[in-house]
Protein backbone atom coordinates (compact mmCIF):
# COMPACT_ATOMS: atom_id res chain seq x y z
CA UNK A 1 0.00 0.00 0.00
CA UNK A 2 3.00 2.16 0.65
CA UNK A 3 2.73 3.54 -3.37
CA UNK A 4 -0.76 4.04 -2.74
CA UNK A 5 -0.17 6.47 0.14
CA UNK A 6 -0.08 9.71 -1.82
CA UNK A 7 -3.74 8.55 -2.83
CA UNK A 8 -4.97 8.80 1.16
CA UNK A 9 -7.30 12.20 1.63
CA UNK A 10 -4.91 12.78 4.47
CA UNK A 11 -1.43 11.75 3.96
CA UNK A 12 -0.52 12.43 7.73
CA UNK A 13 -3.17 9.64 8.90
CA UNK A 14 -3.02 6.06 8.81
CA UNK A 15 -5.29 4.05 6.02
CA UNK A 16 -8.91 3.98 7.93
CA UNK A 17 -8.76 6.26 10.02
CA UNK A 18 -12.26 7.60 11.11
CA UNK A 19 -12.25 11.25 10.79
CA UNK A 20 -14.65 14.24 11.41
CA UNK A 21 -14.64 17.24 9.42
CA UNK A 22 -16.58 20.38 10.40
CA UNK A 23 -17.65 22.56 7.10
CA UNK A 24 -18.13 21.48 3.50
CA UNK A 25 -14.91 22.51 2.72
CA UNK A 26 -11.34 23.55 5.02
CA UNK A 27 -9.27 21.82 7.19
CA UNK A 28 -11.52 21.40 10.75
CA UNK A 29 -10.29 17.94 10.87
CA UNK A 30 -10.52 15.29 13.95
CA UNK A 31 -8.72 12.62 14.05
CA UNK A 32 -11.45 9.94 15.99
CA UNK A 33 -9.50 7.92 18.51
CA UNK A 34 -11.47 5.57 20.95
CA UNK A 35 -11.45 7.69 24.75
CA UNK A 36 -8.60 5.95 26.13
CA UNK A 37 -10.39 5.32 29.84
CA UNK A 38 -13.08 3.07 27.52
CA UNK A 39 -11.81 -0.71 26.79
CA UNK A 40 -11.99 -0.96 22.69
CA UNK A 41 -14.20 -3.86 21.79
CA UNK A 42 -12.71 -6.87 20.63
CA UNK A 43 -14.40 -6.86 17.63
CA UNK A 44 -14.03 -3.09 16.55
CA UNK A 45 -17.71 -3.04 16.08
CA UNK A 46 -17.81 0.44 18.80
CA UNK A 47 -15.79 3.43 18.46
CA UNK A 48 -16.56 5.70 21.20
CA UNK A 49 -14.33 8.98 20.92
CA UNK A 50 -15.14 12.83 21.71
CA UNK A 51 -14.08 16.32 20.38
CA UNK A 52 -14.24 19.78 21.04
CA UNK A 53 -15.33 21.83 17.65
CA UNK A 54 -13.61 24.67 16.86
CA UNK A 55 -15.70 26.06 14.24
CA UNK A 56 -19.44 25.33 13.40
CA UNK A 57 -20.90 24.20 10.48
CA UNK A 58 -22.28 20.55 9.10
CA UNK A 59 -20.17 17.45 10.36
CA UNK A 60 -18.71 15.13 7.86
CA UNK A 61 -17.52 11.81 9.17
CA UNK A 62 -15.34 9.19 6.65
CA UNK A 63 -12.34 7.14 7.31
CA UNK A 64 -8.89 7.94 5.44
CA UNK A 65 -9.21 5.85 2.49
CA UNK A 66 -7.77 6.51 -1.25
CA UNK A 67 -9.79 9.28 -3.23
CA UNK A 68 -9.35 8.58 -7.21
CA UNK A 69 -10.43 10.54 -9.89
CA UNK A 70 -14.07 11.72 -10.31
CA UNK A 71 -16.05 8.79 -12.16
CA UNK A 72 -12.97 6.37 -10.55
CA UNK A 73 -15.39 5.36 -7.38
CA UNK A 74 -15.70 1.85 -8.68
CA UNK A 75 -12.16 1.36 -9.24
CA UNK A 76 -11.34 2.46 -5.53
CA UNK A 77 -14.34 1.40 -3.20
CA UNK A 78 -15.41 -1.92 -5.00
CA UNK A 79 -14.33 -4.03 -1.99
CA UNK A 80 -15.90 -1.39 0.50
CA UNK A 81 -19.32 -2.63 2.14
CA UNK A 82 -21.16 -2.39 5.13
CA UNK A 83 -23.11 0.58 7.59
CA UNK A 84 -23.01 2.34 10.45
CA UNK A 85 -24.83 4.21 12.71
CA UNK A 86 -23.93 7.30 14.53
CA UNK A 87 -24.71 9.16 17.49
CA UNK A 88 -23.67 12.80 18.05
CA UNK A 89 -24.88 14.37 21.15
CA UNK A 90 -23.15 17.37 23.16
CA UNK A 91 -20.65 16.87 25.80
CA UNK A 92 -23.35 17.91 28.44
CA UNK A 93 -25.37 15.01 27.54
CA UNK A 94 -27.98 17.08 25.04
CA UNK A 95 -28.54 15.40 21.50
CA UNK A 96 -27.18 17.84 19.10
CA UNK A 97 -29.39 19.84 16.80
CA UNK A 98 -30.02 17.78 13.67
CA UNK A 99 -29.93 19.08 10.55
CA UNK A 100 -33.00 20.68 8.59
CA UNK A 101 -34.42 18.11 6.19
Amino acid sequence: MRFATPLRREITLPWLTPVARIGHRGADLYPLAPIPSLPIEPDLTVLDTEFVARSTGELFLYVNDAIGPPGWSGVYYANNTGTATVRVTRKDGAPATPAPQ
